[in-house]
């Protein structure tokens, strides 16, 4: 390397120190484009029958005694009481509030990329992180989708990696969403942060997620197969599901959790197309953890993501038993990293509890969207092979 060359490398990387090993950001960020970052507003507009359908279903999954047993619901709970509270009552117009502010206040907190990550000093990100991982999910999907290659390290220069960090994304975007046949900006519900990219707001939840529902295309998912997902944060993936034309979709969470994905569902695909605890059955439905017992719909395919491994590992094994007897195919999408939280006890590994489970493993690689993050298909004895 020339003299010239070093001295720039060395002032590349003395800038932008903190991005080089960065969590969930795929690639080192050097020097990237930056991307102006904007809260959106809330056209939620969800009327109070709907509202007042979300109380009863969180009610109704209430009624179980083993919810209040559970260590994980017990801190959700006390994290957001007002809004646990507001579900308990009878009256939509206490429940209103929280839809039209959900990326505002700390309902979301954990299940996806909130207003903490753009404004004020509560958050561990800096706020240049949001528009890089808005970046680096419209890069990273380009290159799962093949619209794009991956850069190799062998094969560009740094300064060519360190252009395309910095190329245009508006025509990416435009590709991905011909490919995948739907948008991916992000809804106005709830006042969501988002970085602008011709005109457009993009929040990093609504790019990564929307490879999943390609990947189940790929893998030969029909839209009629029942497909049960395991933990569904606030319903991302099931709506790019539900817009590809899936219309058997089960999430199974916490009551609370069920009652997020509701009203975000309800709000961004429409109030008929989902339905909760103790309702018909709509294109989504929405069960309870606590009475996963009852699941009386045939399961083709189980996915999970970003949750078994972090989650108590009595209760990870039940929902593994369940997929194991219940469902043909299983793809996993996790981290592996066995971190103890705390001092506690270590994180579960998908792949050391599935080991003696009567499913095995057709595939296993890299996550395209998330660093650290591995994709693996299980497939039953009984089940179709996949890659």
């Amino acid at each position: 390397m020339k003299p010239v060359q070093a001295v720039t490398t060395f002032l590349a990387v003395a800038r932008n120190w903190r991005y080089i090993r960065f969590p969930t950001l795929t690639r080192p960020m050097i020097d990237p484009g930056p991307l102006p970052v904007q809260i959106a507003g809330d056209n939620s507009d969800l009327d109070d029958e709907f509202l007042a359908r979300v109380q009863t279903c969180f009610k109704s999954a209430m009624s179980g005694e083993e919810l209040r047993d559970g260590n994980i619901w017990k801190d959700y709970e006390q994290r957001n009481l007002p809004f646990v509270e507001a579900l308990r009552h009878s009256d939509p117009s206490l429940l209103r509030p929280f839809v039209e502010t959900l990326f505002a206040n700390d309902v979301l907190l954990g299940m996806g990329h909130v207003q903490r990550f753009v404004r004020g000093r509560k958050t561990i990100y800096p706020r240049a992180y949001f528009g890089m991982r808005v970046r680096d999910s419209v890069m990273s999907l380009a290159e799962a989708l093949a619209i794009t290659g991956p850069h190799s390290n062998q094969q560009t220069s740094l300064s060519a990696y360190r252009n395309a960090l910095s190329a245009e994304l508006g025509p990416l975007i435009e590709k991905i969403e011909d490919v995948l046949g739907h948008s991916v900006a992000t809804p106005e519900i709830g006042c969501p942060p988002g970085a602008e990219i011709d005109g457009r707001l993009f929040n990093p939840d609504l790019l990564r997620h929307a490879y999943v529902p390609h990947r189940l295309r790929q893998l030969n998912v029909g839209n009629d197969d029942p497909v049960l997902e395991i933990g569904g944060g606030y319903g991302v993936v099931a709506r790019y599901g539900y817009l590809g034309g899936h219309r058997a979709w089960t999430i199974v969470d916490l009551p609370y959790v069920n009652a997020i994905q509701m009203l975000w569902l309800g709000a961004t695909i429409g109030p008929d197309a989902v339905s909760g605890h103790g309702e018909a059955r709509a294109a989504i439905h929405l069960h309870p953890s606590t009475d996963k017992a009852a699941l009386d719909r045939p399961i083709s395919f189980a996915l999970n993501m970003d949750s078994l491994p972090e989650i108590p590992a009595e209760e990870a094994a039940r929902y593994l038993d369940l997929i194991c007897t219940r469902a043909d195919r299983f793809l996993s999408v996790n981290q592996e990293a066995r971190a103890r939280p705390r001092g506690g006890t270590a994180q579960n590994s998908i792949p050391e509890m599935m080991r003696n489970r009567p499913m095995h493993r057709a595939s296993r690689h890299p996550y395209w969207m998330e660093q650290g993050y591995v994709e693996e298909l299980y497939v039953a004895a009984h089940g179709q092979a996949g890659v």
